[in-house]
């Protein structure tokens, strides 16, 4: 099967692990906080990491990991941007 050029990115790549971590935690919430996930954006996604971490439902280290992917990511797709306009 034929990739798309995007899939070759390294951000794409590396954002599809960001939603696997997230998924991960995601599936062990009670069904009363699961909706607070969002996927629809890398920085919509800080302020969930920030309620969770606030709420005892993530440790220090995965909150801390999930922002730096998040900033990784974020300066990934910034680079991105310029490059091209």
């Amino acid at each position: 099967m034929e990739n798309f050029d995007f899939e070759n990115l390294n951000v794409y790549k590396k954002s599809l692990e960001f939603i696997h971590n997230i998924l991960e935690i995601y599936k062990k919430l009670s069904r009363e906080f699961q909706y607070s996930i969002s996927l629809d954006s890398t920085r919509e996604c800080i302020s969930v990491f920030n309620v969770l971490y606030r709420e005892s439902f993530i440790d220090e280290g995965i909150y801390s990991k999930l922002r730096l992917e998040a900033r990784e990511i974020t300066s990934m797709l910034c680079g991105l941007i310029d490059s091209i306009g």
